[in-house]
């Protein structure tokens, strides 16, 4: 499962967090192996214990984006966690720079190379468990 992205920065809207789930769904869909659930949470941790494969859930949070005279950076953080338990497994972070601009594209565009970022780490995170 993947859980939509959680922003810590205030000004960060729909338009920002719907792409980024979006983008972060599909990073995760891209991986061998692994089939992003549409289901209720309870409904996939059923399928699962029943198919005798461990769920896990994906979440990102939006740490922070700053806009400077380089342009607009963001960082994010993500942690891995099992479904049946809630414990973490993993951690990620990532970040990234949309250079010389500012605004909400700058913004959708320094979160979605952060989630991009952080989500590089994911293949070798998950061949651990």
């Amino acid at each position: 499962m993947v859980d939509s992205p959680h922003s810590l920065v205030p000004r960060l809207d729909g338009a920002t967090l719907s792409p980024a789930h979006v983008r972060l769904r599909e990073a995760v869909d891209e991986l061998d192996g692994v089939a992003v659930a549409n289901e209720p949470r309870a409904d996939v941790a059923a399928r699962m214990r029943a198919d005798g494969r461990v769920g896990l859930i994906v979440q990102c949070s939006i740490l922070r984006v700053d806009v400077g005279p380089q342009g607009t950076r963001a960082a994010v953080s993500m942690v891995v966690v099992r479904l049946e338990s809630d414990a973490i497994v993993g951690s990620l972070s990532g970040g990234a720079l949309a250079p010389g601009s500012t605004g909400p594209d700058a913004d959708r565009a320094a979160v979605a190379g952060a989630i991009e970022s952080a989500t590089r780490g994911l293949p070798q995170l998950l061949a651990s468990l």
